[in-house]
C-alpha cells in the first residue's frame, strides 16, 4: 500500500451525492397509473348488441378487450368517456354473434378486464400456446352445446379477441388429442363427404393414422 494504490470509491457510481437514475421509478409510476386510468375506465359501463337484437352490457376497459370495439370506440373521438354510456348500443353484425354467444363473451372479458395487455411487439406467442388454462377458463370454455362453442370462438374471432379465441382453440385441441379421425369427425359434427370406396383408399394408404379405427 504505502500510498502506491488508492481505492476510488466513487468509479462507476452517479456523482458524488446525487441519487439514483430514476428510470425505474419512473416506469413504475406509469405503469400504476396506467392500471388506475384501467380501473376507472372499466367503471364506465357500454352496451354491446348482438346479430340477434340482444343488448348486453359491460365495462369500458373489458370491451375494448375487443380489438374491433376498441377501434370503434377510437372512431368516435370522443374526449369525455362517461358519454360513450349514453350512447347507443354498438351493433355487431355478424350472424355468429348470438345472444348466448355474446353473453359468453361478456362474461370472460368482464372476468379477464385487468389482464395485462398483450404487447405485438414483444408477444411470444410459442409461449403462450404452451400455457395451460386456468381453472375458471377450463370451466368457462366446457360446453357440451358444439354449436354454441363454436359461435363463442367464431363471435370472438370476428370481434377480434385474441385471448378468447386462444381459450377456444386450446379447449378443441386438448378434446381431440389423441382421437382418430373418425372420433375428431363425430365430436365435431364433420360431414364425411367420401363414398365407402374412397374412404378405403384413404385408410390403405394411411394405414399407420388409421390405426385406431
Amino acid at each position: 500500500m504505502n500510498g502506491e494504490y488508492s481505492l476510488d470509491t466513487t468509479e462507476g457510481m452517479a456523482a458524488s451525492g446525487d441519487p439514483p437514475t430514476n428510470n425505474a421509478v419512473d416506469d413504475y409510476d406509469a405503469e400504476e397509473a396506467l392500471e388506475r386510468q384501467r380501473e376507472e375506465e372499466n367503471k364506465i359501463k357500454i352496451k354491446l348488441k348482438s346479430f340477434e337484437g340482444g343488448v348486453y352490457e359491460c365495462g369500458l376497459t373489458a370491451a375494448k378487450m375487443s380489438v374491433m370495439v376498441a377501434n370503434m370506440l377510437d372512431a368516435l373521438q370522443e374526449t369525455d368517456l362517461t358519454k360513450i354510456a349514453t350512447r347507443e348500443p354498438i351493433p355487431l353484425q355478424n350472424d355468429a354473434v348470438t345472444n348466448k354467444a355474446l353473453e359468453k363473451i361478456v362474461e370472460w372479458v368482464d372476468h379477464h378486464w385487468d389482464d395485462p395487455p398483450i404487447d405485438p411487439d414483444f408477444d411470444d406467442e410459442k409461449e403462450r400456446r404452451n400455457e395451460e388454462l386456468s381453472h375458471w377458463d377450463k370451466q368457462f370454455i366446457d360446453i357440451a352445446d358444439q354449436g354454441e362453442l363454436f359461435d363463442i370462438i367464431a363471435a370472438a374471432n370476428f370481434m377480434d379477441i385474441k385471448g378468447l379465441v386462444e381459450v377456444g382453440a386450446k379447449h378443441i385441441c386438448n378434446k381431440i388429442k389423441g382421437k382418430s379421425c373418425t372420433e375428431v369427425r363425430e365430436m365435431l359434427k364433420i360431414h364425411n363427404d367420401f363414398t365407402p370406396e374412397e374412404e378405403a383408399a384413404i385408410h390403405k394408404e394411411n394405414e399407420w393414422i388409421y390405426a385406431k379405427d
